[in-house]
């Protein structure tokens, strides 16, 4: 264990974290990415307030930090713009892809466009059915259809979701609980109206279309491709690992720092030097885990400038001291 208590005497010979020392008990402003040059002109600054040498060039130290800080801020703004600009570029491609095709209206190339439905006038891409029919996804029918397909069309959603389940192993369902959980559809549209992609056979109904989610996806991926089942898991349990540990290790640094607030605070009331095994007899009864974390809690406790390390009897036994001065 080295002692980080500083050398007033000589600036040149102490290490960053005691300049850092330093200027926190002078209650100096300085900023964590000075270097070991800039925190010394500061310091000098602070012990030789007249020389205006050093003091015009801790004004340029500081006037270039605020600078250095407005940059990051703006690369961070720009960044976050970036990012919603992404973002949004995002959202309007997806539904952009997923849209339905628009209409055909003269001798657009196939693929390009849907064919305009019968009974129908397409123009700007657009199709609108004659007088007395509406457009539906299945194309033009008679008004008076118009809450026939509507319940028809729900219910058939309910089949293309429910057979799209991966997740939950379900039995085809029956024409006797459809119709329980839709009373109001007639079940002979589907086999009418063919676009509506349910097949009824041997008293069941299901859908030929099913619509399977992003998860039902990826499992079925990874049953056609089993080989990238393990790198995978190996990533995603990597990533899980790792979180665990950095938020242990963020908890731990915590704790430790909080033990050695109180470790200061027992060598500030006392009289005489502690040795570091009876120190941790007494942090022990605040925290049983201490082995754990011990060093960390030593690196703090020692961190501070007011902390004497020295050594004592025959075995040299360490031992903090408060330094009241």
């Amino acid at each position: 264990m080295s002692n980080l208590h500083p050398n007033w005497d000589d600036i040149d010979s102490n290490s960053r974290e005691q300049l850092i020392q330093m200027l926190r008990e002078l209650e100096v402003p300085y900023f964590a990415s000075a270097t070991m040059k800039e925190l010394k002109l500061i310091l000098q600054n602070r012990l030789d307030p007249t020389n205006k040498d050093i003091q015009r060039q801790v004004r340029l130290i500081f006037t270039e930090s605020r600078y250095k800080k407005r940059t990051s801020i703006s690369i961070k703004t720009i960044r976050i713009l970036l990012i919603i600009s992404i973002a949004i570029i995002g959202f309007f491609t997806f539904n952009y892809i997923t849209r339905p095709l628009p209409y055909c209206t003269g001798s657009e190339k196939t693929g390009t466009c849907r064919p305009c439905p019968q009974l129908a006038k397409c123009s700007a891409y657009k199709a609108k059915c004659v007088s007395g029919y509406y457009l539906s996804d299945l194309g033009c029918y008679p008004t008076r259809y118009k809450k026939i397909f509507a319940l028809a069309n729900r219910g058939a959603k309910f089949v293309h979701r429910r057979d799209g389940d991966c997740l939950e192993h379900k039995d085809l369902l029956t024409i006797e609980n459809f119709n329980i959980l839709f009373p109001d559809v007639n079940t002979s549209i589907y086999s009418e109206f063919p676009k509506f992609n349910i097949k009824i056979s041997n008293g069941t109904i299901k859908s030929t279309k099913p619509q399977v989610t992003y998860v039902c996806q990826v499992i079925n991926a990874m049953e056609r491709n089993p080989n990238i089942v393990g790198p995978i898991a190996i990533i995603i349990l990597t990533i899980l690992a790792y979180t665990i540990w950095k938020t242990q290790h963020e908890k731990d640094k915590a704790i430790a720092r909080d033990l050695a607030k109180l470790a200061h605070k027992i060598l500030a009331t006392a009289d005489k030097q502690i040795y570091i095994y009876d120190m941790k007899v007494q942090l022990r009864a605040k925290y049983r885990s201490i082995d754990r974390i011990w060093k960390t809690i030593v690196k703090y406790i020692e961190n501070d400038s007011h902390v004497i390390v020295g050594v004592m009897g025959a075995r040299h036994d360490t031992y903090w001291k408060w330094n009241h001065e």
